[in-house]
C-alpha cells in the first residue's frame, strides 16, 4: 500500500486508490512520500 506526504501539515499516511486530499487536513497537497518519510513513517508505527 503506497505512502502519501501531506505538504500542508506534514501528515504521513497510507492509503490504497485515487488520493485527492489529506485525510488529516483536507488539502489538497498530497504527494507520494520519500524513502526517509516512509521509513520514519514505519518507525512511528512501530513505536505505538
Amino acid at each position: 500500500m503506497p505512502v502519501y506526504y501531506c505538504k500542508k501539515c506534514g501528515f504521513t499516511f497510507k492509503r490504497e486508490g485515487k488520493v485527492e486530499s489529506c485525510p488529516d487536513c483536507g488539502k489538497p497537497d498530497v504527494r507520494p512520500a520519500l524513502e526517509q518519510e516512509i521509513a520514519e513513517f514505519y518507525r512511528n508505527q512501530e513505536a505505538k
